[in-house]
């Protein structure tokens, strides 16, 4: 690469069956020419499994989108580093991944019911089979003021209602009711959505749970 300007600079490196890289090219004084670069492409990790709806049931038709927490891939503030969609069975597969911390989600995350975010820790080249929902229940009741709410949006999510190891939607019914399915082992927070004001939802957290 001729005609870089001096100091630090970063180098976007991209090849089809390969985790793309963004490797740091070393400083150079100017109108010399930089150290020697090596950049080693991995073949990189893969995750599969299944997504279920807020019903227990194979969910077709879903995108899902991988985002690096991590910053290993050097594209994190550009987006998901993978996609797919599941097919009319459920499944998914997204392959060429970095190892480290990824967040698996599904593209309309805030507003469809059901396991809609998870954060996976993954090995290097390696495969994790990760299911983005379930069948097994977590059941509860919900009271405001001492009177259960009913038909409202209730979150799982972390210590911020967009935070989390799982972020999952699902709502009241008549009688404060509420069932979520598939969610990971761990301690959560609950929060209730409050009236809409337009696109944006506000929640308030209620409390944890384990």
């Amino acid at each position: 690469l001729r005609g870089l300007q001096a100091g630090v600079q970063s180098i976007g490196v991209v090849h089809s069956g390969f985790v793309r890289a963004m490797p740091t090219i070393p400083a150079a004084e100017e109108g010399k020419p930089t150290p020697e670069l090596k950049v080693v492409l991995q073949k990189g990790a893969t995750l599969r499994g299944r997504v279920f709806d807020d019903q227990g049931r194979p969910a077709g038709g879903v995108t899902l989108a991988v985002e690096d927490l991590d910053g290993n891939s050097g594209w994190a503030w550009n987006g998901p580093i993978g996609t797919a969609s599941t097919n009319e069975r459920g499944e998914y597969e997204i392959s060429r991944l970095p190892g480290g911390s990824l967040r698996l989600h599904r593209e309309s995350e805030n507003w469809t019911p059901g396991v809609a975010a998870l954060i996976v820790h993954v090995a290097p080249n390696s495969t994790r089979t990760i299911d983005l929902g379930g069948t097994t229940p977590l059941r509860g009741k919900l009271f405001v003021d001492g009177k259960p709410l009913a038909n409202r949006r209730v979150l799982i999510a972390g210590e911020e209602d967009w935070r989390g190891v799982t972020r999952a939607i699902t709502l009241t019914d008549g009688d404060g009711n509420f069932t979520f399915r598939g969610i990971c082992e761990g301690e959560h927070r609950l929060y209730f959505a409050l009236p809409e004001t337009g696109q944006s939802v506000d929640w308030r957290r209620v409390k944890r749970i384990h």
